[in-house]
């Protein structure tokens, strides 16, 4: 696997910046340094490795576990090379600033950043990394909020239907990651989200059951891929959606903050399925979710369901290799 001609020239200059042509050739996957090399002056190598790791050990388990076929692997690479190399070049870039030599260059340096020092909130904006490019997936599995179309999407919405004009954010949330409130259930007091609807795939609506909005068909087919329905409320009104609205395989979630309510009302959305990552795989509105969820099945690459066949989350997250899984092998490499 070849560098970019940019990434050779980095190296040479003594920015080490590197990274390989493809993340996948067949049965081999790389990640961590052995798919980019980062220069030393951000310190975004480990977190690039974790973002690797992150994206490939659930697409690895889903088809270990016979829930998707191997192209789902192929995803991995459209989703973070593109990220990878921008931190590679941002990276590059900061070096740039960091190690000038020449006095009358770093003294300007040093100059402009007491001046940008001045203001708390520049200050800031540097100091916490702000400037950083956040993941975006444009293609992979994830599917274009207005068409549904399966695999790729843009990041403005373009809709002419009138919720969309209406939406205060124009930014699709597919292919961004999904936000951590406080929220609590019947069961826990308070908690981050994550920590309440589990470590799977994750389909939920707000002040709606998402049980509701699927066809049984289309109930087994989240069965199989380990999906846990979840109905978010305000927190005021958690117990009554316990008792009155939610089917019992759907978990209540009450948000403390109102970070979910703003989400959804921002977006003009009303479902969101969530990848076992936490980027947001699909969002849609209520009446679209059985459409949503059959594009979604397509860009995960998933495999069919046999009738009356069900997979229990836990059972796939704990255990990727269970019988059935007619695998190739594949090899990581790190």
């Amino acid at each position: 696997m070849c560098t970019s001609p940019r990434s050779r020239a980095a190296s040479n200059s003594g920015l080490s910046g590197r990274i390989a042509s493809h993340f996948r050739e067949g049965r081999v996957l790389v990640a961590g340094d052995a798919a980019h090399l980062m220069p030393v002056w951000m310190g975004q190598g480990w977190n690039s490795g974790m973002r690797d790791a992150t994206n490939l050990s659930w697409k690895l388990a889903s088809v270990l576990s016979g829930q998707a076929d191997d192209g789902i692997l192929d995803s991995y690479e459209s989703e973070r090379r593109d990220h990878a190399k921008a931190m590679i070049d941002l990276s590059m870039t900061l070096g740039n600033v960091i190690k000038p030599t020449n006095r009358v260059v770093f003294g300007a340096r040093d100059v402009a950043s007491r001046v940008l020092n001045l203001s708390p909130q520049v200050k800031d904006y540097f100091a916490d990394m702000k400037f950083k490019p956040m993941p975006f997936y444009a293609e992979g599995v994830v599917v274009e909020p207005d068409t549904l179309r399966s695999g790729r999407q843009e990041r403005t919405r373009r809709s002419r239907f009138m919720t969309v004009r209406n939406a205060v954010s124009k930014v699709t949330p597919v292919g961004t990651q999904f936000i951590q409130p406080r929220v609590r259930t019947a069961d826990v007091h308070e908690a981050r989200l994550d920590d309440v609807v589990g470590p799977w795939w994750t389909v939920a609506a707000w002040g709606n059951d998402p049980a509701r909005l699927f066809t049984p068909q289309e109930r087994e087919q989240l069965r199989h891929i380990g999906a846990q329905l979840v109905c978010f409320t305000s927190e005021s009104q958690r117990a009554w959606a316990q008792d009155n609205l939610a089917d019992p395989e759907t978990l209540v979630v009450g948000c403390v903050d109102g970070a979910l309510k703003s989400w959804f009302d921002t977006r003009a959305m009303g479902v969101v399925f969530l990848r076992p990552d936490r980027f947001v795989a699909a969002a849609c509105l209520a009446q679209e979710a059985g459409k949503a969820l059959a594009s979604l099945r397509t860009a995960m690459h998933a495999t069919p369901v046999a009738p009356g066949a069900v997979a229990d989350s836990a059972e796939v997250a704990g255990d990727a290799t269970h019988a059935g899984a007619a695998t190739p092998s594949l090899e990581v490499v790190a």
